[in-house]
């Protein structure tokens, strides 16, 4: 799987934010990226072809490598086992909460850091 954030140049750069705050942007990370950013993972097409934890655990490994591009660690809204983090998550919660029970994925309220 490949993923990138397209466009991004020296006269776009592009910078990663959060809204949990009462709406506010926040950046996260320290940087502003002026090359489209490429994360890729291996992974098998059965993890991935259907919902659940496996798929979120690939998800993360691919959003993690693009987070680092602009030196965020992590992602934070789902974990490296394939649990939501629900603490990152401000909205549409409750259809989170029922495709998660659906699916058999883990609700997790820890926190990064």
């Amino acid at each position: 799987m490949r993923a990138t954030i397209w466009p991004a140049a020296a006269d776009r750069p592009v910078v990663l934010t959060h809204s949990r705050h009462y709406g506010f942007s926040k950046q996260l990370g320290q940087q502003a990226v002026v090359v489209p950013p490429v994360s890729t993972g291996l992974f098998g097409i059965d993890d991935i072809a259907e919902d659940g934890a496996p798929a979120l655990a690939a998800t993360y490994e691919v959003v993690t490598g693009l987070f680092q591009a602009f030196g965020q660690p992590e992602a934070l809204q789902v974990s490296r086992e394939g649990a939501l983090r629900m603490r990152y998550w401000r909205n549409g919660r409750a259809d989170l909460e029922r495709w998660a029970a659906r699916v058999g994925v883990e609700l997790s309220q820890k926190t990064v850091g």
